[in-house]
């Protein structure tokens, strides 16, 4: 699936409100194409994909109505294998339970782009996490270049909730983000098929992490999780309740 235009305010009752790809069928949002409006109840409010996806266009705005919407995962996109976004692209302005701008679950380049006013919404319990991205499964996740990450919101993890494995590098940016736990990363444990707890990582060796509020640090990991920080990395001018950018 290849798109050169602009796919406004279709709805589905489950996955891809705009585009539906199954596995084989990849899709490609080009330079000047643009998403918005679109609902999913299930998963992927503009996009639900099983086969890669490759971001050179925009998912969602911030004006009235531009947002996509998702009732489950990724408000914006559903990304199930490989996803791949590059610099002049964006998602902005979508919504979900969880992965409010994105969510995805193979092997993730943000090489570039913007990741805007996106927002993960808490209607329970298990709800409310990753208000950019949302990672989990085999995903691995690389953020680097000039991709930022501004103005999201969640309860845990208003940029990126991790569970999964996610680096951090280049001059990418995570700045104005805002969650009861981890303004800008949260990671989990989760567990696996014999109920045993399994942790995640998240790594920077570049990049920074700046003026990011909540309550609970800028970067916050349960206790099976790892932080790696190593090189140039700049967390700083953050603002929690404990004075504490990290926690671990």
């Amino acid at each position: 699936v290849t798109n050169t235009g602009s796919i406004t305010g279709c709805e589905a009752e489950e996955n891809g409100g705009a585009i539906y790809a199954s596995t084989g069928s990849g899709v490609n949002i080009n330079s000047g194409s643009n998403l918005t409006g679109n609902s999913a109840k299930g998963n992927g409010g503009a996009i639900y994909s099983d086969a890669n996806v490759i971001l050179r266009g925009s998912v969602g705005g911030t004006g009235d109505g531009e947002g996509n919407t998702a009732g489950s995962l990724g408000g914006g996109i559903y990304a199930a294998a490989n996803f791949t976004m590059y610099s002049g692209s964006s998602i902005s302005g979508n919504s979900a339970a969880n992965g409010g701008g994105a969510a995805v679950f193979g092997k993730t380049s943000i090489a570039g782009g913007t990741l805007n006013k996106n927002t993960a919404s808490v209607s329970s319990g298990t709800d409310g996490f990753g208000g950019a991205l949302y990672a989990a499964g085999d995903a691995n996740v690389t953020i680097g270049g000039l991709a930022a990450f501004t103005d999201n919101s969640a309860a845990k993890g208003g940029a990126v909730y991790d569970a999964a494995v996610v680096t951090m590098s280049g001059s990418s940016k995570m700045t104005g983000n805002t969650a009861a736990s981890g303004s800008a990363v949260y990671v989990a444990d989760t567990e696996d098929g014999a109920g045993e707890a399994v942790g995640h990582t998240f790594t920077m060796t570049a990049g920074a992490i700046t003026e990011n509020i909540s309550p609970a640090g800028a970067v916050n990991a349960e206790k099976n999780s790892r932080l790696i920080f190593s090189g140039n990395s700049k967390v700083t001018g953050n603002t929690a309740a404990d004075n504490s950018a990290v926690m671990n």
